[in-house]
């Protein structure tokens, strides 16, 4: 990856310190990418970088502010900034001489930001879920002599430095009006103790809603046990408006119930799970009465979800019995998403359907038609595969 020069040779990789997918909304400043350049045979003054977008059939220049990244040195210095004026490809301002200088047999790391632009039905962006990749753009090197794309200057030498370098593959950030976050709320030490009854705590979370209003369509909790006698039936999913779980949200339901009638499934009522064998999913949609519906956080609020059910049969095993429970996350991004989102019904099609939402991009009414939907990938605070289990332990 260096190419021959009289003077000094320039290599470029992707940082190990770029960062990682993210979800991201509008008005945020993010960083997009680290760029790793290394010099030999003496010091390099960077005068020039070029960047491109990657994955072009998911993102656009509209996804920045001013259609502009800012790049900086990792101190914060801003050096630059990189307009990309008709297309995918950017050639950095001039960078000062001295203002990044890569030392001889050295490394030096560059950070590309962007501020998101808005989403709104007028635009700049019409929609949500925009993959933004900035990359370091490996083709647009030039000759020695040439000023064109990305080059340095010997500091001893005074010759130009072409590196001959591949482009980056950073990971990108998934751009959302709004995005919800959430976190496990742990349960007390008598709510883990496992007991034959109505009502009985099984799991506790919370949801913030970030940017914006959330439209919730889908929770999926994992129910699971080391034996096959204890049982758990009629499921509730309960929403709060505060941590002390004293408040329910009326707005919804009069009890804070999300779904009618202990429906799981979006279907029947009452179910119920032997535990044993494999862990039941216990799929919540929220459901005032007898068709499922969305649930609405608003924008800077939190939301204190409490799942409960009836545990039977406890203790009639030999030895002591436990149930596991989690919060179900996704592993990838919906594959049905050919337009980056999608209906409630399509993603809950996908094999990764267990959180379902919608960041409400362009509407104020919101509904389980909109093309507007996604899964839990990557969301912040819900794991790939689940949330830690709290475990239920009897006393036998």
């Amino acid at each position: 990856y260096m190419s021959a020069s009289s003077g000094g040779t320039l290599s470029v990789v992707l940082d190990t310190n770029s960062p990682p997918y993210v979800i991201v909304s509008p008005g945020q400043t993010v960083e997009l990418a680290r760029i790793k350049y290394s010099a030999t045979n003496e010091d390099i003054d960077l005068k020039q970088v070029a960047l491109q977008l990657s994955s072009v059939a998911s993102n656009t220049p509209e996804n920045l502010v001013g259609r502009q990244v800012t790049i900086h040195t990792t101190d914060g210095v801003q050096i630059a900034t990189a307009v990309f004026p008709t297309g995918d490809n950017a050639t950095s301002s001039a960078i000062a001489s001295g203002a990044f200088r890569i030392p001889r047999d050295s490394s030096k790391v560059l950070v590309v930001k962007g501020t998101i632009a808005g989403i709104t039905a007028s635009g700049p962006m019409t929609r949500s879920g925009d993959l933004l990749v900035v990359n370091y753009d490996g083709d647009n090197e030039g000759g020695n002599t040439s000023t064109d794309g990305n080059y340095g200057v010997g500091a001893s030498s005074g010759n130009n430095v072409n590196p001959v370098t591949s482009d980056t593959t950073s990971s990108g950030v998934r751009i959302m009006k709004t995005y919800p976050e959430f976190s496990r709320i742990p349960l007390t030490t008598s709510e883990t103790l496992l007991l034959a009854g109505a009502d009985r705590t099984l799991y506790k979370f919370s949801v913030k809603a970030t940017n914006g209003d959330v439209a919730i369509y889908k929770f999926t909790l994992s129910v699971g046990s080391s034996t096959v006698s204890a049982t758990t039936t009629t499921y509730g999913l309960y929403a709060y408006t505060d941590t002390a779980f004293a408040s329910a949200d009326t707005t919804f339901s009069s009890t804070g119930l999300m779904n009618a009638s202990n429906r799981i499934g979006g279907t029947g009522s009452n179910q119920s799970c032997l535990m044993g064998s494999s862990a039941c999913l216990v799929e919540i949609y929220p459901d005032k009465s007898s068709a499922t519906t969305t649930y609405i956080i608003p924008s800077g609020a939190t939301r204190y979800f409490w799942l409960r059910a009836t545990v039977s049969s406890v203790e009639t095993g030999t030895g002591s019995e436990s149930i596991s429970v989690n919060l179900q996350g996704d592993a990838s991004y919906p594959v049905n998403s050919a337009n980056l989102m999608e209906t409630p019904a399509n993603t809950d099609g996908d094999a990764q359907d267990d959180f379902i939402w919608s960041p409400i991009s362009t509407t104020t009414q919101n509904t389980i038609n909109d093309l507007d939907f996604t899964n839990g990938y990557q969301v912040r605070g819900l794991p790939d595969t689940n949330m830690t289990a709290e475990i239920l332990t009897s006393t036998n």
